[in-house]
């Protein structure tokens, strides 16, 4: 389940952290997340990445990070 982020939405919250990190092993452990998100201070550019233990929130309706994230920054590409 590919998911597409937008920067310009982004305020770098964390929240889709928190939440990833909270479906693989059920507690709030950012270090344990499969995205991680990072504001450059000096220019405002806030970088994302997915990484490879992704499951997409396998068993969920839709992936916690796209349910939680409050700005919309995050959404699910649709596969043709």
């Amino acid at each position: 389940m590919p998911i597409r982020f937008d920067p310009t939405r982004c305020s770098s919250c964390r929240t889709c952290v928190y939440v990833c990190s909270a479906h693989h092993t059920g507690v709030f452990w950012p270090e344990m997340s499969s995205i991680q998100v990072a504001r450059d201070y000096r220019t405002g550019d806030i970088s994302w990445s997915l990484g490879p233990g992704c499951d997409g929130c396998r068993n969920e309706d839709e992936p916690w990070c796209v349910k939680y994230c409050t700005y919309e920054a995050l959404s699910v590409r649709s596969v043709p």
